[in-house]
């Protein structure tokens, strides 16, 4: 059965606001997609710039479309994550640089979730695993989760054998909503296709 307990988050690249390219300045991001620690050896000057193929949206929000699959937060959901004490998760300060390479806001970070969460039902998801690297999911019908392999303090993470997503528990993505953070897309699991 899909459960709506648990939503993706995720970021509107149709919006007015702006879409960044890839990180500049850390090599190592695939760790912040597989749910690593890094921030004993996060750089200090970090930046993402603002795609070209995007000039007319240069409006900053608090949450930034990516091509990453990263969280990248003002400060003030930043500020959010850390009133509701969201566990094992890392705030990594970036740039954020205008498609002139000027800086357009240093008050932005990585919101990394540490850690994974073996929660995929593979059956259920009828998965096709990666020929490359078998330890990850390539293509699957349907995004189901077996809740009973989610730790009970999960409420923003990433799931084991899937880089392309971070979930969000339901009740914290109600105070996400309420709170009324701008350009953050949550997606029903069963939406998924």
């Amino acid at each position: 059965m899909v459960d709506d307990r648990y939503l993706i988050w995720d970021a509107d690249a149709q919006s007015k606001y702006c879409v960044l390219g890839y990180l500049e300045g850390y090599a190592d991001d695939y760790k912040l997609m597989t749910g690593h620690s890094v921030a004993k050896q996060w750089p200090t000057a970090v930046k993402m710039r603002m795609d070209k193929d995007f000039k007319k949206q240069t409006a900053l929000a608090d949450n930034l479309t990516n091509p990453e699959n990263i969280i990248v937060a003002s400060r003030r959901l930043c500020d959010f994550f850390v009133a509701k004490k969201v566990p094992k998760l890392e705030l990594l300060p970036i740039t954020i640089l205008d498609q002139k390479k000027k800086v357009a806001s240093k008050d932005y970070a990585i919101a990394n979730p540490v850690g994974t969460q073996d929660c995929i039902d593979t059956k259920q998801c009828d998965v096709t695993w990666n020929t490359i690297n078998s330890r990850y999911i390539s293509t699957m019908k349907r995004l189901v989760f077996d809740e009973r392999k989610i730790d009970k303090n999960a409420v923003l993470f990433r799931a084991e054998h899937l880089k392309d997503f971070v979930f969000i528990r339901s009740d914290l993505a109600a105070e996400v909503t309420a709170a009324g953070f701008t350009n953050v897309k949550l997606w029903r699991l069963s939406d998924y296709r």
